[in-house]
């Protein structure tokens, strides 16, 4: 399990594996709680965007995530 967490903020990110095809994640702010999933390969990087942020997850399985932050969304 990888946490992300943001202090100013009260946010975590849970990485909870890669399996059926996808990345999947917990978005923790407070006592409320949202799944995101990420269509992934297994094979190649792949650019995801959440909470804000980019991340290049470089490579995953079920209970490891490779990955780097590379700036934010400018919306």
């Amino acid at each position: 399990m990888k946490r992300v967490a943001d202090a100013q903020v009260e946010q975590v990110v849970t990485f909870d594996g890669y399996y059926g095809g996808l990345l999947n994640f917990t978005f923790t702010e407070g006592a409320r709680h949202r799944d995101m999933k990420f269509d992934y390969d297994g094979k190649s990087e792949k650019m995801i965007g959440m909470l804000g942020k980019k991340m290049l997850v470089l490579n995953a399985d079920s209970v490891e995530l490779r990955y780097k932050w590379v700036g934010t969304d400018k919306r």
